[in-house]
């Protein structure tokens, strides 16, 4: 799937009705997040109870970013990779977004960001390092000279509070269900997700 396309279905619910009586659930049955569509590498496109897009592996039950080569676009103000972190990215599209920051080879969850609802996006920022992957080691690469016309948008570490994302993979396997009408032939999926718990 070209990354267009994988936007395209990243982004599905900017415009549109997310299903809302379509629920995406954890290994242990609790709610997770709303489902509005599949990506590649086996993963599913969520939209969290507090409105956070992020997409999970349904199989392993992992964070996954928007797409591949999301971690190597992370830049940092200061040259050691700490201070305010930034998403290159030439759209605030991005606004809403979880990004997970995974480390190595072995795929370990290292950080949890989001995108704020209201990012915009900037040019000409200062940055001091950027991430890399040589090898598929993460290394922190000090960055001599920001390059040039850098858009990006601000990445901040995530809160469950506000984002309704865990700062953790989820419990596999993750299992999508349309449940329109429940046992009391009244409820909707939205009033029984808002009563379920969601990190909060």
């Amino acid at each position: 799937m070209s990354k267009n396309a994988m936007f395209s279905v990243f982004l599905v619910c900017i415009s549109a009705t997310c299903h809302a009586d379509t629920l995406a659930r954890d290994g242990n049955g609790a709610f997770i997040g709303f489902y509005t569509g599949i990506f590649e590498h086996g993963g599913v496109v969520l939209v969290s109870s507090k409105g956070y897009r992020f997409v999970v592996s349904r199989e392993y039950g992992w964070l996954l970013g928007p797409d591949d080569y999301t971690s190597e676009r992370i830049y940092f103000e200061n040259v050691n990779c700490t201070g305010g972190a930034h998403l290159q990215f030439h759209s605030a599209q991005y606004a809403g977004v979880i990004i997970p920051l995974h480390g190595d080879v072995n795929y370990s969850l290292q950080a949890v960001y989001y995108v704020p609802q209201n990012a915009v996006t900037a040019n000409g920022l200062d940055f001091g390092s950027h991430l890399d992957y040589p090898g598929g080691v993460q290394t922190c690469t000090p960055d001599a000279q920001s390059p040039a016309y850098v858009e990006s948008v601000p990445l901040l570490l995530n809160d469950p509070a506000v984002t309704g994302v865990p700062n953790s993979d989820f419990v596999p396997p993750i299992t999508i269900s349309s449940n329109t009408v429940f046992k009391n032939g009244f409820d909707t999926a939205l009033a029984q997700a808002a009563s379920a718990s969601v990190f909060a």
